[in-house]
């Protein structure tokens, strides 16, 4: 039985190529990640996800003299990212699961940061307990993270067109009180943001396809959607919302450890 790690994992690899094409939104979340650094001044780092190192590169560019440890378990990915950054030699990549690294680590850094990464792992509250562990006295969380109201028109027109309701990967991502209550039990200061972002795209099908090439299918096997049913949908985003539309939500969490 591949387990539901591997099959996200398989997803974000067989994206790697097309990711940076099509990741606008996990890009405009790193640049809102780089806003709320502030004026910090971290000895070490570590990022969790890194992906292709696009927010990588911004924290390397930010921090050029603080070792930057770069985790993300797909190898594709981080093979992408170590080209993408092979003259900055204060960063370092390694592939592994980063919640069995947080298990397994006991080095701690100045801060720990995640871009559009924690809603894939299985469990984020333990994860969260053991960041705040691996952090220095004085240490800082700074991350983002989709909520589960993300996609909430597609989840709606589909379960519209197959009259029940549809499951999709985001359905499982953090509400936000979950969030909220894991972090305040772990840290002393936590300032929470909300962004909603909406997008529109020509049709369902390139909605569809752009999940798809940023890897965020959550490792589901596609929906059989033939013509038919994809003009279906299209007729409904028309008619609601005037073109396709796509609602992202995004947590912008700032946590000092106690």
């Amino acid at each position: 039985m591949i387990l539901r790690n591997d099959k996200i994992k398989s997803a974000f690899s067989r994206a790697a190529k097309t990711y940076d094409a099509h990741a606008d939104i996990q890009k405009e979340s790193a640049a809102g990640l780089v806003r709320l650094l502030g004026n910090i001044n971290p000895a070490s780092i570590l990022e969790i996800g890194c992906a292709t190192g696009n927010y990588t590169a911004m924290l390397a560019e930010r921090f050029p003299q603080a070792p930057i440890t770069s985790v993300d378990f797909s190898q594709t990915m981080a093979d992408i990212a170590m080209t993408k950054l092979h003259e900055k030699s204060n960063v370092s990549f390694i592939c592994h699961d980063a919640e069995k690294l947080l298990n397994e680590t006991d080095k701690r850094y100045d801060l720990i940061t995640s871009n559009a990464a924690l809603q894939w792992f299985t469990d984020i509250n333990n994860s969260i307990r053991n960041i705040a562990k691996l952090l220095e006295p004085h240490g800082i969380f700074i991350f983002s993270v989709f909520g589960p109201q993300t996609f909430n028109e597609l989840s709606t027109v589909l379960g519209n067109i197959f009259c029940k309701k549809v499951s999709i990967p985001a359905h499982d991502f953090p509400e936000k009180e979950e969030l909220l209550g894991i972090l305040n039990a772990v840290f002393d200061s936590v300032v929470f943001e909300e962004v909603n972002v909406r997008r529109e795209y020509n049709s369902a099908f390139e909605l569809l396809d752009n999940i798809k090439k940023t890897g965020s299918t959550g490792g589901r096997p596609p929906l059989k959607l033939n013509r038919h049913l994809l003009a279906k949908m299209d007729e409904w985003f028309s008619r609601n919302y005037g073109k396709c539309a796509a609602t992202y939500q995004l947590f912008f969490v700032t946590a000092r450890n106690k």
